[in-house]
């Protein structure tokens, strides 16, 4: 990466992001209806350890949220853990999600 980029905060991409999802505040929050869908972050890791931060303001009666990690190949018409690219943790069960399947 070019330095000045190393420097930019991390947001999520305007560019890998599902249909029906729309992002706001400049990249920082997401809002989705009508199934799961997948945005990615602005930069990625390949190793090492790392963290991020999330809050789930608003689900509604209904809502669920999935959190978790993908490589560049995860779908993102489907919700992460959908396939073998990424993996998520699951609002309702609380399971760990690859490939569509609770690990």
């Amino acid at each position: 990466l070019v330095e000045s980029e190393r420097k930019k905060a991390i947001r999520l991409s305007i560019v890998d992001v599902a249909a029906g999802i729309a992002l706001q505040e400049g990249g920082l929050v997401a809002t989705g209806r009508n199934g799961y869908r997948t945005v990615r972050a602005t930069k990625g890791v390949s190793e090492g350890s790392f963290y991020f931060e999330v809050s789930v303001e608003h689900l509604g009666q209904t809502g669920c949220v999935r959190l978790g990690v993908g490589t560049q190949w995860a779908d993102l018409q489907g919700p992460v853990g959908f396939d073998s690219h990424s993996y998520a943790f699951c609002s309702r069960s609380g399971d760990v999600a690859n490939n569509s399947r609770p690990q």
